[in-house]
């Protein structure tokens, strides 16, 4: 590959007429080329991963006197290879040439606030910036309100700026920055302590009720297709030319609403306030939208569009929700919103069951689940689609990404099946409503997500189902393509076993199971999986600690070996864990401690005394199976938390076989369990170990 060169001088060869991008660097070539001297540069040509939201530079926004300035910058930068001196330096991840998203992100982010900020200092030339005056740029981003990951870009910006210093021409060049050679944290300190992942889980009171929703919505999309259909037919059926018989039909129609009252007819689902002359047309038959606007003539004040008005269209309604028809009839005004919703329901369980990154989602092709029968009664469902990140060649990332596959479960290859039939002629799964040959975007992605909650919601109230139906608002804010892979591997790390209400059994989709799940092995996912796990651990062991050094008791064959594993002075808390690290704590088999609130127990588990697995058949599995959990196994323990939990346990035990409406047999049960925690509790007191205890008894 030909790479340009571009000489420092005090001239600069790219004229307004040139080329804004240059041929080696386009990746799209049906999109057009922005012109050097254009107020504009589309970035486009330089391809993406499906559903990006598309870049652009605008040098509006930069201060006239440094805009030429930053214009050949910005030249460089999508131009030229990243320059050696960012490549090189020690644990740079620094890629050749920058992505179309990150070029936006450096020139439209942090060159724009930089070129503010000197505009505002009095400066028309980088050259008569000094040293001293980056030390103020410095003190004005640390002092600032974004966050640290701004900061840092602001700063990694005009560290790319100077590094490009020998292509510019000598009025365009930087001296090296302060913070490159004396280092980042006198600049820009309280970096020491990293977090772990920051995009948040679902809230498992949210995930559970949507996630039963979206494969609800999967089962609606037969009705829905069946009224699309039955649409089309009396769309079709509509006259094609016009008559005297249909005006006098329609304007019967007209004068038989008057004679009767019915003054409130169905809004237009496209103009507000309009009358849906098209939809009363269709269902009437023999009649033209045109005759029957025309029939209102003087009377159409007598007349109200009510959005509110009932439109239904007169197809089957097949399948019901806890008993019921989901609805009465699908109306004309809501089948758009229901496509969305259905579209919705399709990115929530293909993007929470596999894992998939929102660009790996958006990039599925129709037919990309492929079944295949492992034995007699397994079956294998495999999603073949593209991975992005970190995908590179010759060292600058690969807009289109590799060929890559999920291993996943039965309700994905649904999803993917009503997709396909919801759109039959589309060459992706997830078409944008503009272009069916390009998917949606992650902002796109977001709102249909938004309007399947909301009709899940309105279907849950207009059926009268308990509360439980109700999908309640996320705590951390919109729901996003992004928190389904951490949520997912929050599920299965947290609960292992376990069973998210009214979904999916987790069960059976462990790391440990045949060839595991959603790709674990790939795509990065063992590795977030392995985090959750120690992050688990991590917050069980400094709860416990707490706990104890509360004077908190610890009760149950397993309380020694708890109190000396929270005693051993591994300090987690508020400490940012390094992939070594987790590895680490992965393999000390010390640390080997669960908790189950299933069981009301911590579980040490050591799988030479553990009941709950079977010696022949699982002798290789090195975790419990929590949800076997025997009350006589070794390795249990329970503290004071534990206990305050059954004991709440009790109470409802109770409560509920009190009630008159609670059947007789299933009274005496509860009592009977009642009875029995309340044993386990009256022994936890009596036996319970008191660290500051043990301690006595040493020292004596």
């Amino acid at each position: 590959m030909t790479r340009p060169v571009v000489s420092q001088s005090t001239a600069w060869s790219v004229g307004p007429g040139d080329p804004a991008i240059q041929a080696h660097r386009i990746h799209d070539a049906e999109q057009a080329i922005s012109l050097y001297g254009e107020r504009r540069w589309d970035l486009r040509p330089l391809g993406g991963p499906p559903g990006s939201s598309p870049r652009a530079i605008i040098f509006d926004g930069f201060p006239e006197p440094l805009r030429e300035t930053f214009r050949r910058a910005a030249w460089l930068v999508i131009n030229t290879p990243t320059p050696a001196v960012m490549l090189e330096r020690p644990g740079s991840c620094a890629v050749e040439y920058l992505s179309a998203g990150s070029i936006g992100l450096c020139v439209g982010g942090s060159w724009r606030w930089f070129a503010k900020w000197l505009h505002e200092e009095g400066f028309e030339r980088l050259c008569d910036v000094t040293r001293s005056d980056l030390e103020r740029f410095a003190k004005r981003v640390q002092t600032s309100t974004y966050a640290r990951g701004p900061k840092l870009a602001f700063l990694a910006g005009v560290t790319r700026l100077w590094a490009h210093a020998t292509q510019l021409p000598d009025s365009d060049v930087l001296p090296m920055p302060p913070w490159e050679d004396e280092g980042l944290a006198l600049f820009l300190p309280g970096g020491g302590v990293r977090r772990d992942n920051a995009t948040p889980i679902v809230h498992p009171s949210t995930m559970a009720p949507l996630l039963f929703w979206a494969q609800e919505f999967l089962n609606f999309a037969v009705d829905i297709q069946a009224a699309q259909k039955r649409w089309q037919e009396l769309l079709d059926s509509m006259p094609a030319v016009p008559s005297g018989g249909q005006r006098q039909r329609a304007v019967a129609l007209v004068a038989d609403w008057i004679a009767t009252g019915r003054t409130a007819l169905p809004e237009s689902p496209k103009v507000i306030g309009r009358l849906d002359v098209e939809y009363l047309a269709a269902i009437h038959g023999g009649i033209r939208p045109s005759d029957l606007g025309s029939a209102f003539g003087a009377n159409r004040r007598l007349f109200q569009a009510d959005r509110n008005e009932p439109s239904p269209i007169d197809s089957p309604i097949t399948v019901t929700v806890d008993g019921k028809p989901w609805c009465s009839a699908v109306n004309r005004r809501d089948l758009q919103l229901l496509h969305n919703a259905v579209q919705g329901a399709a990115l929530v369980v293909i993007a929470y069951l596999t894992g998939m990154r929102p660009q790996e989602v958006l990039a599925l092709k129709p037919g990309c689940c492929v079944r295949e029968r492992v034995t007699a009664t397994t079956v294998r469902y495999t999603v073949h689609g593209r991975k992005f990140k970190h995908v590179r060649t010759n060292g600058s990332t690969k807009p289109d990404g590799v060929e890559s596959s999920w291993v996943t479960i039965a309700p994905v290859a649904r999803a993917v099946e009503a997709m396909a039939r919801l759109f039959p002629d589309s060459d992706v799964l997830f078409p944008s409503p503009d272009d069916s040959t390009i998917p949606i975007s992650t902002a796109c992605a977001l709102d249909r997500i938004a309007t399947l909650i909301s009709a899940a919601n309105g279907i849950a109230r207009s059926l009268e189902l308990p509360e439980s139906y109700l999908i309640p608002v996320d705590p951390a804010g919109a729901i996003t393509l992004k928190r389904f892979r951490r949520t997912l591997a929050w599920h299965i790390r947290r609960l292992p076993h376990g069973r998210v209400a009214l979904a999916v059994q987790y069960g059976h989709l462990r790391f440990s199971h045949g060839s595991g799940y959603a790709g674990l092995a790939t795509s990065g996912f063992a590795k977030l999986m392995d985090r959750e796990e120690v992050t688990a651990l991590r917050e069980t062991v400094e709860l416990t600690r707490r706990e104890l050094a509360d004077g908190g008791g610890v009760s149950g064959p397993a309380a020694k070996r708890l109190i000396d594993l929270v005693g051993r002075g591994i300090d987690f808390e508020g400490a940012y864990l390094t992939d070594r690290e987790v590895r680490r704590i992965k393999a000390d088999t010390r640390l080997k401690l669960y908790d189950n609130p299933h069981s009301y127990v911590a579980c040490l588990f050591d799988p030479e005394r553990s009941l709950c697995r079977n010696p022949r058949t699982m002798a290789a599995i090195t975790e419990p199976k929590l949800e076997k959990c025997q009350p006589n196994c070794p390795n249990i323990a329970r503290t004071d938390r534990h206990i305050a939990q059954l004991a709440g346990e009790v109470d409802r035990l109770r409560s509920e076989a009190a009630s008159p409406l609670t059947p007789t047999p299933m009274a005496q049960r509860m009592e009977s369990e009642a009875e029995r925690l309340t044993a386990i509790i009256d022994t936890h007191r009596a036996t319970a170990i008191r660290p500051e205890a043990m301690t006595k008894e040493v020292s004596a």
